[in-house]
């Protein structure tokens, strides 16, 4: 067996055969050399180089990656350099009133300015835009500007139009400089029942039944709530009236309509002047609601729609002042409104002069 000299050292250092004898102080400074070469071959926390020290074996190679392609576009870089308009497309809702949106357009670039030459809008609605600063108009970089735009309560049934800004150099559709705007006005059906006939109402509801092969069947609720069915007979003597009536019946068969729900009508309790916006009534138990819209009603030539934005058991509050006055004298009646349409047909009897009748049946949407 062979016998090897030195001193048995722990911590798992091998020994070499026929090494000379080994020194323990020799190894702790041979150890401490390598700790302080060690740290000197680190970078500094406060920066990064490759520029390290390759002496002895400390030195660990850096990877070199070759990668070939293009640079891609960044954050910054898509969102600069653009027109933006905000909203791109705006719903007014149901127009009951004079009502006003905003609509902004912001220049993104960072060095470039764009001179606005013409607003422009086209479609349907009968909406309008006001501009105080004026055409032709510098958008230097980062500018942007908003413009109030406009929908009166008088105009087309149906708003569709599209706002354009028109840039030197630039189409709107092609750069996204323009805004759709979306609307309805609702047109009251403000004729009054002949109330020596009957005013029906019923509720519809929607069902889906699956049958089995065993002929058992299915239930399913497609309707949360049903919607209402209003039918009732209406009877003009007057020629204006008559002539109102036909062409409601004409025009508006197709669209939308503001459908008073007579069976819940109320008189007023106090006159309600020009400019007032709160109305006394007894609103228990009726189809009164926040956020729904009234009717004011004297006569179907004398009427006025609002939307409610408050209400207690014996008033409710307007979103916009009374253009009209309705006096406290038993025959000015405040309505709830629902919103419905009419069938495909309506049988109206012509009699001779102004008088012309007929019954009005109206699918009102759920409220």
């Amino acid at each position: 067996m062979a016998t090897y000299s030195g001193e048995r050292i722990t911590g798992g250092l091998a020994l070499t055969p026929n090494a000379p004898a080994c020194n323990v102080s020799a190894f702790a400074a041979t150890i401490d050399a390598y700790r302080v070469a060690r740290t000197s071959a680190l970078p500094d926390q406060g920066s990064y180089t490759n520029t390290r020290p390759k002496a002895d074996a400390l030195t660990r190679p850096e990877p070199q990656a070759h990668i070939a392609g293009e640079a891609a576009p960044g954050h910054g870089q898509e969102l600069f350099e653009k027109l933006i308009v905000t909203p791109r497309a705006y719903n007014f809702g149901t127009v009951l009133d004079d009502s006003q949106a905003w609509v902004s357009i912001w220049n993104t670039s960072l060095t470039q300015a764009l001179t606005l030459t013409a607003i422009t809008i086209t479609g349907s609605g009968n909406v309008f835009y006001t501009n105080p600063f004026g055409l032709p108009l510098i958008f230097g970089p980062q500018r942007a500007i908003s413009y109030q735009i406009s929908a009166p309560r008088d105009g087309d049934p149906s708003i569709l139009a599209r706002l354009r800004f028109l840039f030197q150099g630039r189409d709107p559709d092609l750069f996204g400089a323009y805004s759709d705007l979306s609307g309805l006005r609702l047109v009251v059906f403000g004729f009054d029942p002949d109330w020596t006939a009957t005013v029906r109402e019923a509720s519809e509801y929607l069902t889906e039944i699956i049958a089995a092969w065993d002929d058992s069947e299915q239930r399913i609720r497609k309707r949360n709530l049903p919607r209402t069915l209003l039918t009732y007979a209406v009877l003009t003597t007057d020629p204006v009236e008559r002539a109102r009536l036909d062409a409601v019946l004409w025009s508006l068969q197709g669209n939308r309509l503001a459908v008073p729900f007579w069976p819940d009508a109320q008189p007023l309790q106090a006159d309600a002047l020009v400019g007032a916006s709160v109305l006394q009534l007894d609103t228990s138990y009726r189809h009164f609601a926040v956020a729904s819209p009234v009717l004011l009603w004297r006569d179907p030539l004398h009427l006025e729609a609002q939307l409610i934005t408050a209400m207690t058991a014996g008033s409710v509050t307007l979103a916009s002042p009374l253009a009209t006055r309705f006096p406290a004298d038993g025959l000015s009646f405040v309505i709830p409104l629902l919103l419905g349409g009419l069938p495909d047909e309506q049988a109206f009897t012509v009699a001779a002069g102004a008088s012309s009748s007929g019954e009005v049946k109206f699918i009102c949407e759920v409220v």
